[in-house]
């Protein structure tokens, strides 16, 4: 039990929370982006308050969809480790990317065909979605190899 909570579930959890909070930054980022490019001014104090903002409230939602995401990518992915033994790093990392693109489709399809998260209506912004994803997955590898983390206790 103590093993699973170490090596499957906090990691799971560090990866849902970090997917969640890059990807939200990175949709505030876009927002922000496309509303420079249709001449809004926006002040620094304005970015850093929609960005608060969209974590504390976008980033309620948005982490359940990951979170649903993220077990389905993470499960498959370790079972398909245990099948084809391919370095884990890349495996989970495209896993993570994966499930955001999946995810996101599935929402926009779920929801009338519009894409609720408005961060990821452009291929840009769909493209850093699914890099929090992936590097959320390379967190839940990192974390979770049992190899690398006792090497890092050691230090």
């Amino acid at each position: 039990m103590k093993t699973f909570l170490k090596f499957r579930l906090r990691p799971y959890i560090i990866a849902v929370i970090f997917a969640t909070a890059l990807g939200s930054i990175f949709s505030s980022l876009n927002v922000i982006k496309d509303l420079s490019n249709i001449g809004a001014q926006t002040t620094l104090a304005d970015r850093a308050s929609m960005i608060y903002y969209d974590l504390s409230h976008f980033g309620s939602l948005y982490i359940i969809f990951i979170a649903i995401a993220f077990l389905i990518a993470m499960s498959v992915t370790g079972l398909i480790g245990k099948i084809i033994p391919n370095p884990r790093g890349p495996r989970f990392f495209l896993a993570g990317f994966v499930a955001m693109i999946v995810m996101l489709f599935l929402m926009k399809k779920a929801f009338f065909d519009v894409q609720i998260v408005a961060g990821a209506r452009s291929t840009t912004g769909l493209i850093f979605q699914a890099l929090s994803g992936g590097m959320a997955g390379w967190l839940f590898h990192r974390f979770s190899d049992k190899r690398l983390t006792e090497q890092t206790a050691d230090i």
